[in-house]
Parts: C-alpha cells; sequence; structure tokens
C-alpha cells in the first residue's frame, strides 16, 4: 500500500509542499539554470512580498488574490530548501537524515530539469543519466496535470506518477475530503535497456506493457507530516522576523494551521519531544506571544478613565427635574394664539399650479424639466405635436440647428417619459436603426475573415515550428531572457511559444478600445444588448392565479393585454393584425356586442364587479376603435355601463361617509376611485366619437363628476398602487387632456356634475368662467341662497374648491405636514367646518372628535374622547432634553384639564393609557417637570448623572 494524503477543505491545513512547488515551477519566469542555481547557493533571505506568496500558497489563508502569480515558484523553493537544511541539522537518526537529503535533491532537481517552456527533454535525459543509486528527481508534466519521481535503483529506473490536482468531477462529486494515494502506480525499467541508445522507444514499449511493482509500506507519511509541520513553523519564523509588521489575523491564521497539524502528529503517537518538535512549538509560543503583546498595546491606547468616584455624589431625584421652557412656552401660548381666521382663501390656481405645455402648430414645445401634477397633459401634448408637426417642423428650421435642438428636446422627453411611464406596459417604444445594423454585420464579416486567414497562418507556422524543434532536440543549449518594460503593442501584440499557442490567444479582442463618452453621466456608453425588459416592459405583471374570476384585477389586467397587443402583422399587409383578424367580421363584432350587453345585465346589481364591468368596457372600446359596423349600438352599451358605474360610485361614496372605522373608510374610499376610473374608461375613444358623446350634457357631467371623485381620492394613491389602478389612472389623465376644452364649453354638464358632487350646490346667474392663464381652470359663484360663495374647478384633474378651500379635504398645506402624517398617515380625512372657535375643520377619527387650525404655518390640532381635551405639541419642544428616541418615536399630548402631557409611541396612537405611557407632570420645585412611567423617572440627558453614566458605559455602546 502506498501512503495516502488527504485533499479536502480543512481550514487548518495547508497545502502539500512538494505538490504546491510542483503546480508553480511550470509557469514560472526563469533565469538560465546556472543564474538560478547560483541564486539558490546565495544566503537564504526573504522579503515580505516573497514570504506573502509563500504564506498565500502554503497555508491558504482566507481572501486569496485573485490573480496570477508566475514567480512564486522559485521562491517555494528555496524556502523548502532552507526549511530542510534546516531539519537536517536537528535530527539525529541516520535514516531521517538520508531520507531529508533525498528529499533536497528532489526539489533542486525541479530547477535543473524545468525552464520557461516547461520540461527540458536535455536537461531531463542528462539528469537522468547522472542519476545515482537511491537518488530522485522529480518532473513536472503541466499538460497531464501530473508528476513523476524518477528513482534510480541498482539495477532498474522506477517511474513513479501521480496526479497534482483534483478534476472538477471529483471535487463536485465528493462528499466530505477528497482521499488521493501519493504516489501512484509505479514501473521499473532496467538500466541496461535505458542506456540502450532507442531509449525513448523502449520507454515507451515498457509502459505500455505496465510492469507495475508495489512499494513497501513504511512510516514515511509520519516524517511527511513532520517535516511539512516544520516548514509551516519555519515561514512564520521568518515571518515574525520581518522588518515589516504582518496582519495579526494572518499571524493568527498560520499559527492555528500548525497547531492543527501538531495535534495530528500528537494522535499518531508523536511525542514533539525531540529538537524539531520544540522548534515548532518555540515559533508558534513566538507568535502567541507577539500577538499578545499587539493585544495589550491595543488595550493600553484603548484605555479610558472611568469615573466610578463620582457615582457617590450622584442626586437621581433631582437630576430627574428639569426645565422645558419651550413646552411652558407653548402652553401659555394655547389661548393666546392667533389661529387661522375663517375667511375665504385667495384663489391661485393660476400661479400655485404649473402651466401646462401648449404646442402651437410648427412650433417645437418645450417639456417641463421636472414632473409635476400635470405630466401626463404635458407628455400627451408633446407626443401628439411629434406626431403632427415634426416632419413640418424638421423642413422648415435651419439644417445646422436641427440636431441641437432634437438632441436637447429627446433628452428632456426620456428624462420625464422614464419617470412617469416606468412600471406602466403601455408605452411607446420604437426599433433600432437599420443602417446601423447593416454597418455592424460588415464589420463583422470582416472581423470574421481576417481571423480565418490568422487561423491559416497559425497552422503553417506551427508546423514549421514543430520542424526546427526536431533539429533543435539534437543539440544541447544554454540561453537567458532579459526581463523589461515594453509598450502595449510590443506585450500585446508580441512573440507568442507555439507549442502552447492556441487561436483564442493568437487572435486577440484589440486592447485600444473607442467608446463614446457621455458627459452628462460622466461615463462611457455601454453595448446596446438586447434582453427581456422590453418585453416585460410591454407586459402586465400578474400574481399565480388558478383560475378565472372576473372579479379579480389579475383578470382584468390579462384582458386588457389581449385586446391592446398588436401581435404579428396580417399575411394579406391589412391594417389588422392577426390577433384582430376575427374583428374584420361584422357579425363577429355583433355577437360580441350582444354578449356584453347579457353580461352587463348579469352584474349591474352588484358593485363588486366592478372589475368584470372594467373588462366589458375595454373590450367595447377596442372593438369600437377597429370597426363602426354597430357604432350607436356599442356607444348605447358604454352609456348604459356609465350609469351602472356611477350608481355604484355614489353608493360607495355614501358607504364610506356613514363607515365608523377609519380602516373601512379607506377602503371604500379607494373602491370608489377605482369605480371612477372605470367610468372614465367609458369615455376611451377615438376623438370623433368622443366629441360625439360630449355634446351631450348628462354624458360630459359624468366624465366631470368622476375626475372629481379621483381627485377626492388622490391621498390614498401611492407609488405602491396596483399595477391595473395605475394603468386605467394613466388612462384617465390622458383622456380627460383631449376633453377638458370641450367640458369648459358645457356649463350645463358642469352643473350638473357638481349638483352631484356636492348636494348643496346652488348655480349662480354669472355661469363659468374660464381663466385666461390656465384655461383648464374655470370659475363661478353660487346663488346668493346659497351663500354666494367663490367656487373654482380644475377639469385636468378635477379639484373642486369651496372658497379657496378643497371641498371635504383638507387643503394639501394642512395634509402634508409632519404632524399630520404622524397623526393620521394616509387616512382619509373628510372634514367638516370646525365646531370649536378658533379652528377651521373638524373630523372624526378613531372615535376622537379632532379640531384643526393653523398658527404661523404650523398645524393645531385638538382631540377630544370622553370629555377630555388635548392638543398635540410639537415634540421639539424636548429635543437636546431627552433621548432622540422620545423625540423621533413619540408624539405628545398635552391635557389642559389635568396639566399634565403624555408621550404616546407612534405605533400605538390615539390610545391614552397613562399607567402605561411616559408622562410629563410638574414637579414641586417652580418650572421644572419630571419624566414618570410606572414608578420610574427618565433622567435629562444634560444633567450631571447622565453625563457621569454614559461616560462609563460608552464603551459598551455601538453605532
Amino acid at each position: 500500500m502506498s501512503p495516502r494524503h488527504e485533499r479536502g477543505p480543512d481550514p487548518a491545513r495547508g497545502l502539500s509542499f512538494s505538490t504546491s512547488i510542483t503546480r508553480s515551477t511550470s509557469t514560472r519566469t526563469t533565469a538560465s539554470r546556472s543564474d538560478r542555481l547560483q541564486s539558490h547557493r546565495m544566503a537564504a533571505i526573504f522579503t515580505h512580498a516573497e514570504l506573502t506568496k509563500a504564506v498565500n500558497h502554503i497555508f491558504l489563508p482566507p481572501k486569496l488574490p485573485e490573480e496570477e502569480d508566475e514567480e512564486c515558484g522559485d521562491v517555494l523553493i528555496r524556502l523548502i530548501v532552507d526549511a530542510l537544511k534546516a531539519l537536517r541539522s536537528l535530527v539525529t537518526l541516520p535514516q531521517t537524515q538520508a531520507a531529508i537529503e533525498k528529499a533536497t535533491h528532489v526539489v533542486l532537481s525541479l530547477m535543473t530539469i524545468h525552464d520557461n517552456s516547461g520540461v527540458n527533454e536535455v536537461g531531463l535525459r542528462n539528469a537522468v543519466a547522472q542519476l545515482k543509486d537511491e537518488k530522485t528527481i522529480a518532473v513536472h508534466v503541466s499538460a497531464q496535470n501530473a508528476a513523476v519521481l524518477v528513482t534510480r535503483k541498482q539495477d532498474q529506473l522506477v517511474f513513479e506518477q501521480f496526479e497534482l490536482s483534483p478534476t472538477n468531477e471529483a471535487v463536485l462529486a465528493a462528499k466530505g475530503r477528497l482521499v488521493g494515494c501519493f504516489p501512484g502506480a509505479a514501473v521499473a525499467i532496467p538500466s541496461a535497456v535505458f542506456d540502450e541508445a532507442d531509449c525513448a522507444s523502449t520507454i515507451a514499449r515498457t509502459i505500455a506493457t505496465m510492469l507495475t511493482i508495489s512499494r513497501a509500506t513504511d512510516d514515511s507519511h509520519v516524517l511527511y507530516k513532520k517535516a511539512t509541520c516544520f516548514l509551516m513553523s519555519h515561514i512564520l519564523d521568518k515571518v515574525l522576523k520581518l522588518d515589516t509588521i504582518i496582519d495579526s489575523d494572518l499571524l493568527y491564521i498560520m499559527n492555528v494551521k500548525i497547531d492543527r497539524r501538531r495535534q495530528k502528529l500528537l494522535k499518531i503517537g508523536e511525542a514533539l519531544r525531540d529538537p524539531v518538535g520544540l522548534r515548532i512549538s518555540t515559533a508558534t509560543r513566538t507568535c502567541n506571544e507577539a500577538l499578545s503583546v499587539r493585544w495589550s498595546d491595543i488595550q493600553k491606547d484603548d484605555v479610558r478613565p472611568t469615573p466610578l468616584s463620582e457615582l457617590a455624589s450622584l442626586n437621581f431625584e433631582r437630576d430627574s427635574l428639569v426645565r422645558l421652557p419651550d413646552l411652558d412656552g407653548h402652553i401659555q401660548k394655547l389661548r393666546a394664539r392667533c389661529l387661522s381666521a375663517d375667511v375665504e382663501a385667495v384663489f391661485e390656481g393660476d400661479k400655485a399650479r404649473p402651466g401646462l405645455l401648449k404646442c402651437q402648430r410648427g412650433d417645437i414645445a418645450p417639456l417641463p424639466d421636472r414632473l409635476d401634477a400635470l405630466a401626463a397633459a404635458s407628455l400627451q401634448q408633446f407626443e401628439g405635436w411629434v406626431a403632427r408637426e415634426l416632419d413640418t417642423w424638421a423642413a422648415r428650421t435651419k439644417p445646422d440647428i436641427v440636431c441641437e435642438i432634437m438632441c436637447r428636446v429627446m433628452k428632456s422627453y426620456h428624462v420625464l417619459a422614464s419617470q412617469f411611464y416606468d412600471g406602466n406596459p403601455e408605452a411607446r417604444y420604437f426599433d433600432k436603426s437599420e443602417c446601423l445594423q447593416q454597418l455592424l454585420q460588415t464589420t463583422q464579416d470582416a472581423a470574421e475573415f481576417s481571423e480565418q486567414a490568422k487561423e491559416r497562418e497559425l497552422n503553417e507556422t506551427k508546423q514549421e515550428y514543430v520542424r526546427l524543434t526536431e533539429l533543435f532536440q539534437q543539440t544541447d543549449c544554454e540561453y537567458s531572457t532579459k526581463i523589461v518594460k515594453k509598450s502595449m503593442l510590443k506585450t500585446h501584440y508580441g512573440g507568442k511559444a507555439l507549442d502552447k499557442c492556441e487561436m483564442e490567444n493568437i487572435c486577440l479582442k484589440n486592447g485600444l478600445k473607442y467608446g463614446y463618452f457621455d458627459r452628462v453621466s460622466d461615463s462611457y456608453v455601454g453595448d446596446y444588448i438586447i434582453s427581456d425588459k422590453l418585453v416585460l416592459g410591454c407586459t402586465y405583471s400578474l400574481p399565480p392565479m388558478s383560475g378565472v374570476d372576473l372579479k379579480k384585477p389579475e383578470t382584468t389586467l390579462t384582458i386588457m393585454q389581449c385586446i391592446n397587443q398588436c401581435g404579428p402583422p396580417s399575411l394579406d399587409g391589412s391594417v389588422y393584425r392577426q390577433a384582430h383578424w376575427i374583428l374584420r367580421d361584422d357579425s363577429s363584432v355583433i355577437w360580441i356586442l350582444h354578449n356584453l350587453q347579457t353580461a352587463l345585465k348579469r352584474v349591474q346589481e352588484n358593485w363588486e364587479s366592478m372589475q368584470a364591468v372594467g373588462c366589458f368596457v375595454s373590450i367595447a372600446t377596442r372593438v369600437l376603435s377597429l370597426n363602426n359596423t354597430a357604432q350607436e349600438a356599442y356607444l348605447a352599451f358604454l352609456s348604459d355601463s356609465r350609469t351602472v358605474v356611477t350608481r355604484w360610485m355614489q353608493f360607495v361614496r355614501n358607504k364610506a361617509q356613514e363607515a365608523q372605522n377609519n380602516e373601512d373608510r379607506t377602503i371604500l374610499a379607494a373602491k370608489g376611485v377605482e369605480l371612477a376610473l372605470v367610468c372614465a374608461a367609458t369615455f376611451e375613444l377615438d376623438d370623433d366619437l368622443l366629441h360625439l358623446v360630449l355634446q351631450g350634457s348628462e354624458q360630459a357631467s359624468l366624465l366631470i363628476l368622476a375626475s372629481i371623485m379621483v381627485q377626492e381620492g388622490h391621498h390614498i394613491r401611492s407609488a405602491r398602487q396596483p399595477t391595473h389602478v395605475a394603468v386605467r389612472y394613466l388612462r384617465f389623465q390622458r383622456t380627460i387632456n383631449r376633453s377638458y376644452g370641450l367640458l369648459a364649453q358645457n356649463t350645463t354638464a358642469i352643473d350638473l356634475a357638481m349638483k352631484q358632487a356636492w348636494p348643496g350646490y346652488v348655480a349662480g346667474p354669472g355661469g363659468w368662467i374660464r381663466s385666461s392663464t390656465a384655461d383648464y381652470w374655470i370659475t363661478s359663484s353660487t346663488s346668493a341662497s346659497a351663500g354666494g360663495m367663490t367656487t373654482q374647478l380644475n377639469l385636468l384633474d378635477g379639484l373642486l374648491l369651496v372658497k379657496g378651500q378643497a371641498l371635504r379635504q383638507l387643503p394639501s398645506h394642512y395634509s402634508e405636514t409632519t404632524l399630520f402624517q404622524a397623526l393620521f398617515g394616509e387616512a382619509i380625512a373628510e372634514v367638516m367646518p370646525a365646531s370649536t372657535p378658533g379652528f377651521d375643520f373638524s373630523m372624526l377619527y378613531d372615535g376622537n372628535i379632532v379640531q384643526l387650525g393653523m398658527s404661523r404655518d404650523n398645524l393645531i390640532v385638538q382631540a377630544t374622547k370622553d370629555g377630555s381635551v388635548f392638543e398635540a405639541v410639537p415634540v421639539s419642544v424636548l429635543r437636546h432634553t431627552f433621548p432622540n428616541h422620545f423625540v423621533n418615536d413619540y408624539v405628545l399630548w398635552y391635557n389642559t384639564e389635568s396639566d399634565m402631557a403624555e408621550l404616546q409611541p407612534l405605533d400605538d396612537l390615539w390610545k391614552s393609557q397613562s399607567t402605561l405611557n411616559w408622562t410629563l407632570r410638574r414637579a414641586e420645585a417652580i418650572g421644572c417637570w419630571q419624566a414618570t412611567k410606572d414608578g420610574v423617572h427618565l433622567l435629562a440627558t444634560e444633567s450631571q448623572t447622565a453625563k457621569v453614566l454614559s461616560e462609563i458605559l460608552q464603551p459598551f455602546a455601538t453605532d
């Protein structure tokens, strides 16, 4: 049996030093053979870089450098020879000394047999011929991932081969450690036969017959393990003697791996009390002492004085009392504050609202530089201008400025549209330039032709190289290589060794690359890669589902994908795509209409079927865009659908107003918005049909009513809104942008919509006046009997203002404040006039009657429940007095009757539990407050007690 060595994921074990050497010698760059032998005879002095390479190869620490290491072979050989010499001086047994000398000879033979290109045939033949009895040389056969040990014994040569690195298949299939034999099979050749002239053919014939011999079992594996452990300790000793400081982590890893090898030697009965074992123990002990000294230095540098003596003088009770001048000042102003007056707000819609993009005929339209409330309308106006006027504008504009202007406009459009259309599949995409595709193909064909020519040249040159190599093998020669720095042209395209040349290192990619540099993004433009991004961008995202249910929004998305997707073109060149071929048949169009009418009647009494009605409406409008055979019947169906959905809208709206629970109110309000969007979808018609429908005041009023309801629920729409809602909302924006001009002229329709949206509305005699600066704003006044209130309506987004304030909604400067967001979040806030003097609005929230007002741009909130009145106080009054946790994660309520303040956590608001929450009460000392919770007092951050405790505990603090 031959000794075995294990290879596997052992973190405390390095590679076999002999294996490491044979792996490395094949690729190292060397000088002449005599130069390398001379360098070996020099003193064994190693630099920091050389020792680092040796540690990486032998100890295998974590985070190895991911780069080629072509010069490590000589370093490893010198280190091993140096270690073997040291080991030889420590052992006393003759047989052990002989084994070490033999190992030294094997390692040195690597330097005489190998050169730049691998095994030197002449050097190998001479080494074998000069090989003495019981001596061994090592040969690295890199092409076969193998090594061969050649040993001369009296009348024969013994060749022992073994694998260097395991195959990928073996590594992946192994469960646990890999076990390999070292050496492997052995082949014996008689010395007399080897000395014959036809030695090479004799070796080949002998190996073919596979005269395999067996290696006698001995205890050489113990010596091998001991020598390996000594080598590692020898390297550790040299590392510790370096002038450069090595990282402590690396030293610790080296020490641990050496110690694990020591423990394994102890398990197999090796006492390690001889000089070798003592030298190993000394190296590990020295490393431990060095690490201990370093740790002591670190601890000394981090020593901080601990004021424990000051603890005896601390007064916890006194330091829990704190002055809060900001809180005292706020309480004093509660009754004296100046709340917002009950006067009509000044209408500044024309100024506050961003202007709508206006595209004049023949003139290019500048786009806004950011997203705003009118982004959808502005983008639609610009896209319409491109479709109608771009060619005309380009023809009459000076050619030298067309590209510059178009580049600027394209960038502006891309920035705006990519943000607004993000996540929406219903957007336009354009094909690549055909001329650029042809240029790419021409370039690729030329490159392929050049590569084929280079391959032919390589094959011819390799044949010539074989001939010259055979001639070279017949003579002995020595040469040296001088390494100099070369330019890129010489290094990248210089000569190659023909015996190792392949096409991949002949036809290299050009190292000189050109690229388009984008000065805006400060980066080079990358490749145009065809990916699934375009396909996914045009596809609705659907969750898994087990069946078809028209009540689910996923079904809506599936149907919209089917009816709106273009699909492949028709084979006969017709305008109809293959997916819409059925709509050429008039009978099929009538059959679809009949089924839509039947389905609508089936669900018209259940408002939860709004998704189904939305699908019916989408199908009807899509059919109308492709076939007008039954135009009047389809318009009648859409009118019926409109009526059904409007009735549902009013029902859900009333249910939301009656809901006592805020969560239920929010859910119903969201459903009301979806119903309004379905109602608006019935107007997604071509321009001619849309104008026809909007001529009817009753039908036009439903579109206005839908826009008002969508606006009322604007604060429940967020970036996380469902896909089907986002798609319908974008379609609604584009529809209303095409319609608002006609709606502004139909005052009857506006009055009808106002009456449904605001039951108390009574039209005044003055009618509706259109703004001269923002034509989507219209203004009117109610009749004198209704108070003569000024009313404004934004036809683009449905914003309805009464006396300058949104109807049943808080103004944005109320709902957008930090305090409002902390108290109410995204809750639906339907407000009424305030019942408490000095406040503007009142609302019912979670069983509390809430009054809202503004004082010098600060939101004032008063809540009443069970007869107790609380006022929200800005938590900033506690800043720099109590920890930031109480400022960032709590809301402070002041009880006007008990003169007490209560801190309620943000995740459990609206529940006054003074026994469970922190409370601020006035202390006996005048002007001081004390924070208390369940008998525990809170220290002020600036108090002496807090400072001393903080200094003591600071080392335990984490970022």
